[in-house]
């Protein structure tokens, strides 16, 4: 009965993996959540092992497009990006490959653009202290560096 759960797991799991990249933890709490299969644990790391085997599932490759989308659209900052993947399990040498990936032109001017639309918001503060603490922060929730953060500030 196992063998005939898990091969059914394989051929769900492996269309919904060439659709988007995943990761193994986050894919393993997919199954095990999966009410219709109910699979155990050890099954859940059969299938995953198996998807793994079959290139199916890829973390340097889920580490680059995470850090490409997270940074384009969401507009995050390497420091919240490298939180992130390593709360999904990711290695850390597939964490930093995927980072040095952000040419760092573009992650100044996202910075900059960031920061400049967080101080223009934050026009009716009338202490420049506070103005520029409260940009700083806004920046640093995003994952920005402080010292690439102050700089920036320093320009507005």
């Amino acid at each position: 009965m196992t063998d005939l759960i898990i091969k059914e797991a394989l051929i769900k799991y492996s269309k919904y993996c060439t659709y988007r990249e995943v990761c193994g933890s986050d894919l393993k709490k997919k199954i095990l959540n999966d009410k219709k299969l109910q699979v155990t644990l050890t099954e859940a790391e059969k299938i995953i092992d198996k998807l793994t085997d079959e290139g199916f599932i890829n973390e340097e490759r889920f580490a680059s497009a995470f850090v490409n989308d997270h940074f384009k659209f969401n507009k995050w900052g390497k420091i919240k990006i490298r939180y992130q993947l390593r709360s999904k399990g990711i290695a850390e040498d597939h964490i930093q490959s995927a980072l040095n990936s952000i040419p760092a032109a573009d992650y100044k001017d996202i910075l900059k653009e960031l920061a400049v639309n967080k101080w223009d918001k934050l026009e009716s503060e009338d202490d420049i202290h506070k103005r520029k603490m409260k940009c700083a922060n806004y920046l640093s929730s995003r994952g920005f560096e402080s010292d690439l953060i102050f700089s920036e500030l320093e320009k507005l």
